[in-house]
């Protein structure tokens, strides 16, 4: 083994010491399922047939309290998600009325000025015809 100090042709000796005892391990607890299920056999505690149809009935209501309090949640999230829906059609509606509103006004205003525009633009050509027409006379 090279290491600090040791050359290329010299080695070292390396010694180990062990830390601790063994491990033995012993069985406790074993489960159906993975933390979920009933206890199939416990070291320490030993229960009767009728104890574990009760825990097992206590588990059941426990489920079916947690599966209705689940359908009363996904109601609200539905409901609240109509309203809100709701609040944008309204929303959405309001804008839309509010847009054609502003062109109706922009198309009163610009038809009334275009119209001017137009009358003295005709009057302009009108009266520049007119004086062409009198100066072909002569």
């Amino acid at each position: 083994m090279r290491g600090k100090g040791n050359a290329a042709s010299m080695t070292s000796a390396v010694k180990l010491h062990e830390l601790g005892p063994r491990v033995t391990l012993k069985l406790f607890k074993v489960e159906r399922g993975f933390c979920e299920g009933d206890v199939m056999y416990h070291s320490i505690e030993q229960r009767t047939a009728q104890e574990v149809a009760v825990q097992r009935q206590a588990k059941k209501e426990a489920e079916d309290l947690k599966q209705a309090r689940r359908e009363e949640q996904e109601g609200n999230v539905a409901r609240k998600k109509e309203v809100e829906d709701e609040k944008r059609a309204k929303k959405r509606a309001r804008k839309e009325a509010w847009e054609a509103a502003k062109e109706a006004k922009e198309r009163e205003g610009g038809e009334g000025g275009g119209s001017e525009e137009s009358q003295s633009g005709e009057d302009s050509q009108a009266s520049e015809s007119a004086s062409d027409g009198a100066s072909d006379g002569e």
